[in-house]
C-alpha cells in the first residue's frame, strides 16, 4: 500500500445531491398507498440505500404485502417532477469537488437517467462525465450493499483498492464484502 490515493469514489444521493429526502417522501407515499405502514426512521434503517427493485422485494419479504409490478411506473416520473422544482446539491460539494485533482467518479445504486438528470440539473455533471457509473447497468444483484459498483469504478481507473478513497453516506445492516 503506498500513501498514493488512486482515486475518490463519490455516491451521488445523499452525498452529492439531497434527493434523498425527496425520495424517501415519495417512497413512504406509494408504500402506504399500499398498505405499507412504516415510519422514516425504520424505513431508513432497513432500506436506505437499495436499489428501487430490490427495495420493493425486500419491502414485499418483510411485509408480507402483495404490491404491483407497476408501482415503479408511478414512482420515476413522479419523483423527476420533484427533482426538477427540488433537487439542490449538497453546501459545499461544488466548491470542494473542483479543488479535487485526484481522479474520481461517482458510483451509486441510482440509474443511469437519473443520474445524468440530477447531475445535470444541481451543475454537478461537468466534474464528473463521463465517470458516472450506475449499479443497475451491471446486471441483477449487482447493486449496493454488494461492493461490485466500487470495484467496477476502480477497475475503470486501474486504482489499487487499497488506495481508493469511497464516500458514501448508506449505512444498511448487514453490508456485504470485504472492506
Amino acid at each position: 500500500m503506498s500513501n498514493t490515493l488512486d482515486l475518490i469514489i463519490f455516491d451521488c444521493d445523499g452525498v452529492l445531491v439531497d434527493s434523498e429526502i425527496i425520495g424517501l417522501k415519495l417512497t413512504l407515499s406509494l408504500l402506504n398507498q399500499q398498505g405499507v405502514d412504516i415510519d422514516v426512521e425504520k424505513f431508513t434503517r432497513l432500506y436506505s440505500g437499495l436499489a428501487w427493485e430490490a427495495l420493493i422485494q425486500q419491502v414485499r419479504r418483510d411485509t408480507g404485502i402483495t404490491m404491483p409490478t407497476t408501482i415503479g411506473q408511478h414512482f420515476f416520473p413522479q419523483l423527476m417532477a420533484a427533482f426538477a422544482t427540488r433537487l439542490e446539491r449538497i453546501a459545499g460539494s461544488f466548491e470542494v469537488i473542483s479543488k479535487i485533482t485526484t481522479a474520481k467518479c461517482i458510483c451509486s445504486n441510482s440509474g443511469s437517467k437519473q443520474l445524468d438528470y440530477m447531475l445535470t440539473l444541481v451543475g454537478l455533471k461537468n466534474l464528473f462525465s463521463p465517470w458516472v457509473y450506475s449499479a443497475n447497468d451491471l446486471g441483477p444483484g449487482r447493486g449496493k450493499p454488494e461492493p461490485d459498483i466500487f470495484l467496477y469504478g476502480a477497475q475503470q481507473f486501474n486504482a489499487q483498492s487499497a488506495n481508493t478513497l469511497v464516500i458514501e453516506d448508506s449505512v444498511i445492516e448487514g453490508v456485504k464484502g470485504n472492506g
